[in-house]
């Protein structure tokens, strides 16, 4: 059966979903398997998703390449991207650095 995983983005606060088999899922939530070897079927991009839990927009300005899926969401203009890092930060205690 598949499920649909609902991630929060840490960076930009938007949502974004992965569809994974609920096995591997509870599989991975373990710890004791690495995501690629859980869920070989996913692309980089979600496997990335699952876990530091970052959407594909911001994994590619992050990572400077583009995302493996289509990422038609507007969420972040131009200039945006050091301010929504920035607050990231500050949320996990990494302000100042």
């Amino acid at each position: 059966m598949m499920i649909e995983l609902t991630i929060t983005c840490p960076f930009c606060g938007k949502m974004h979903s992965v569809l994974v088999r609920e096995a591997d899922y509870n599989r991975f939530v373990t710890g004791e398997y690495l995501v690629q070897d859980v869920f070989p079927y996913l692309n980089a991009t979600e496997r990335e998703a699952l876990i530091t839990g970052m959407c594909p927009a911001c994994q590619s300005s992050i990572f400077g390449e583009e995302p493996d899926e289509d990422w038609d969401e507007e969420d972040l203009e131009d200039g945006d991207l050091e301010d929504v890092l920035q607050a990231a930060m500050a949320r996990a205690g990494w302000a100042g650095f």
